[in-house]
């Protein structure tokens, strides 16, 4: 993988209206393997990590695996007044569930592969998620989510099969993370996750916990039903998070179905279920798709497509606007780094991603 593949990737998402899973299987089906990845910006082993969790991703499918990354800890505190803060009150709370004492560690699964450690190391997460791949699951799960861009609002619509009924109760925990939020990261070796890594030094982050729609106990389900389970939910995200803009277009959103949370030996994952590009409505107005060449640029780059009484914003990654100069569908940002670019008209919205070397 590469810089440029990592922007493209988002882009071809972006704007975009991607069916959902809904309604769930009933048939009994693998396992997804679920990585609760407890990482940190200043932690210079975690990119191995996510290079780990990456690799992981690639071997068994993103439909297999979902990555939860907690910013926890002293390395996720913010030392100098431009660091980044991407601890949450949700994300602290799993770390005290799992006594967290170093990064990058964290379950697979919740469960300890018969060795009694639930907390686990980034290299034994391979051969972890592939036998949790190999696994049916007694419950197959899967969610619907709409979001409407201007209000905020998302509606997320979550279904549970149970393919092995018990006579039990299970929960159901809604989440969401932020995929691709630009910052720094230190790093002991050069080789790390290196893709992902910025000429001028910033990293792309992936799978930044936000936080929960409903908690991390969650909703009680009857693990004895042979119907299927709906849940629904609706919450409006925030624009912000310890003063880092939430950007919906690069939201992730979970949903796990899991046993009791009194300690790490009774919380195994059941199975789970993720809407990495979510359904973006928009009242009135289409989405459009938005085409930035070249990008990266040196400054000056057109955009394709672009119509005359267009309106134009460019923001960087804190949310501030960021002055540019338009000459027809050409325009020249002068600094370089990492920014937003959204136009609106006649022919509605777009928004995308764009990189100045």
């Amino acid at each position: 993988m590469t810089r440029t593949l990592i922007l493209s990737t988002f882009v071809l998402s972006v704007g975009t209206l991607f069916s959902q899973n809904l309604p769930v299987s009933q048939s009994p089906a693998p396992k997804k393997a679920v990585i609760e990845e407890f990482t940190a910006f200043r932690c210079g082993n975690c990119p191995l990590g996510h290079q780990e969790t990456n690799t992981i991703i690639d071997n068994l499918g993103e439909d297999n695996v979902l990555v939860i990354a907690y910013h926890v800890g002293s390395l996720a505190n913010p030392v100098a007044p431009q660091d980044p803060d991407f601890r949450t009150p949700d994300g602290d709370l799993m770390r005290t569930h799992f006594d967290i004492l170093g990064t990058p560690t964290g379950p697979v699964n919740r469960s300890s592969f018969g060795t009694g450690n639930y907390v686990l190391g980034a290299n034994t997460w391979a051969s972890n998620a592939a036998t949790s791949a190999t696994d049916t699951a007694d419950a197959n799960v899967a969610l619907d989510v709409a979001i409407n861009h201007i209000t905020r609002e998302v509606t997320i619509n979550t279904e549970v099969f149970y393919t092995t009924q018990s006579n039990t109760t299970h929960y159901l925990t809604v989440g969401y993370m932020e995929e691709g939020i630009i910052g720094p990261q230190t790093s002991y070796n050069s080789t790390w996750n290196e893709d992902y890594f910025y000429p001028n030094g910033d990293y792309y982050h992936r799978h930044v916990f936000r936080g929960f729609v409903n908690s991390a106990a969650g909703d009680a389900l009857d693990a004895a039903s042979t119907g299927t389970i709906s849940n629904d939910f609706t919450f409006t995200v925030p624009s912000e998070i310890n003063g880092i803009p939430v950007n919906i277009y690069s939201l992730e959103f979970f949903a796990i179905v899991h046993e009791g949370l009194n300690g790490p030996t009774d919380s195994e994952i059941i199975n789970a279920a993720k809407s990495v590009d979510a359904f973006v409505s928009v009242p009135e107005q289409e989405i459009r798709d938005l085409s930035i060449v070249p990008n990266p640029s040196n400054g000056t780059f057109a955009i394709e497509g672009l119509e005359t009484n267009d309106a134009i914003t460019i923001t960087d990654v804190s949310g501030r606007n960021v002055p540019f100069v338009q000459n027809k569908n050409t325009l020249t940002v002068t600094e370089s780094g990492y920014y937003f670019i959204r136009v609106s008209g006649e022919s509605g919205i777009g928004t995308t991603q764009f990189i100045v070397e």
